[in-house]
């Protein structure tokens, strides 16, 4: 059975992903760059996906908002063609920030 830990570092590292690919694009860019968007398209959904698993596993991961994340990668992996990219840019500057900040403090921990 994988860790907490492992779950953990996974996510980190899709949201790390993530930040790299956009950490200097403003919005306009960002949805001009069609390879930039659907990769970091492919990496929420991974790191959502992820977070499901730990979820069945892990019920009870603190200070993280997993349903809201599992909710995401539902609506990715089964409505791709209606994906607001401006729901998914305010995720990436606003959100993924926390989620890192939230995973490394628990990761000191466990």
């Amino acid at each position: 059975m994988k860790s907490q830990k492992v779950f953990l570092r996974v996510i980190l590292d899709s949201v790390n992903r993530v930040i790299e690919y956009t950490q200097w694009l403003d919005f306009e860019s960002f949805i001009e760059d069609y390879k930039t968007f659907d990769a970091t398209l492919m990496q929420l959904q991974h790191l959502w996906e992820t977070t499901k698993n730990m979820v069945d596993v892990f019920w009870n991961i603190k200070d993280l908002p997993t349903s809201e994340m599992i909710s995401m990668r539902n609506f990715i992996a089964h409505d791709y063609l209606w994906v607001s990219k401006k729901i998914i840019y305010d995720v990436v500057v606003n959100e993924l920030p926390k989620i890192k900040e939230k995973i490394n403090d628990l990761l000191k921990i466990i």
